[in-house]
């Protein structure tokens, strides 16, 4: 599979930059990037002891790693493993769908990045009216409460399990709106500016936005309308172009 999406990044056939969350020990490959492995959690298989030894194998051969967590006991079980065997830059929660509020601080203590996906929170919102007891919604998903806890927080849609559209998750994180308008955990909700901003990173940093100075990678979105307007809508139909290592790779007729 790596291979396949080596020479589809080289023809130009997957025009995205693409990092992989896993290693490739012995093998060398011209355009993938790679960064944390990723090690998916179960809570029907969770072991302390033995994610706690692959989390420090890991860091001993200088990998960060990406654990997987969408339900609190997987949470609880990760951070420890982290605390145990230590937090190397780089390490990240992917998802934490549910974080109790006692884990706030925990999260921030460790110093990792959670890499979210408020986009469920229209996706499935209404599922999760009906099948998450109320007293435990706005655990779900969380954003802005990861970032007064001062935890640092990527965005991500999650595809394919996920909608495409980033811009969704912007004002899904925003507005924070089951589709039939029901609103989910409404202390949960950010500013445009910041539901914007967190899909803004390098790859390798997720939660850091990236500065349009000199040097830095051409990588760009360039819109079809001001600041203003564009905070307003969150709207993919704004984006104009799309640039790639300085090559434009979208455009639209304006």
């Amino acid at each position: 599979m790596l291979e396949a999406l080596d020479a589809a990044v080289h023809t130009g056939q997957l025009p995205q930059r693409v990092m992989v969350l896993s290693r490739a020990e012995g093998q060398r490959f011209s355009r993938l990037e790679f960064g944390p492995t990723k090690r998916i959690l179960d809570d029907n298989s969770l072991d302390l002891d033995e994610l706690t030894l692959w989390v420090a194998r890991q860091h001993s051969s200088a990998h960060a790693v990406a654990l997987h967590c969408v339900t609190v006991v997987q949470l609880v079980v990760a951070l420890t493993a982290l605390r145990t065997a230590g937090v190397r830059t780089g390490d990240r929660i992917e998802h934490a769908a549910m974080v109790p509020g006692d884990m706030l601080d925990d999260l921030a203590g460790l110093g990792i990045t959670v890499v979210t996906q408020p986009n469920f929170v229209a996706e499935r919102g209404e599922e999760y009216v009906v099948d998450v007891p109320a007293a435990e919604q706005h655990e779900l998903w969380r954003v802005a409460s990861l970032y007064r806890a001062g935890v640092p927080v990527a965005g991500s849609t999650d595809a394919p399990f996920g909608d495409l559209d980033p811009w969704a998750s912007m004002r899904a994180a925003r507005d924070r709106l089951t589709t039939s308008g029901t609103l989910l955990s409404p202390d949960e909700r950010v500013s445009a500016a910041t539901a914007l901003a967190v899909f803004l990173g390098d790859p390798h940093t997720p939660a850091r936005p990236r500065d349009l100075v000199a040097g830095e990678r051409a990588d760009l979105c360039l819109m079809s309308a001001g600041p203003d307007a564009v905070l307003a809508e969150l709207s993919a139909e704004l984006v104009a172009a799309t640039v790639i290592d300085g090559r434009v790779r979208h455009s639209v007729d304006l």
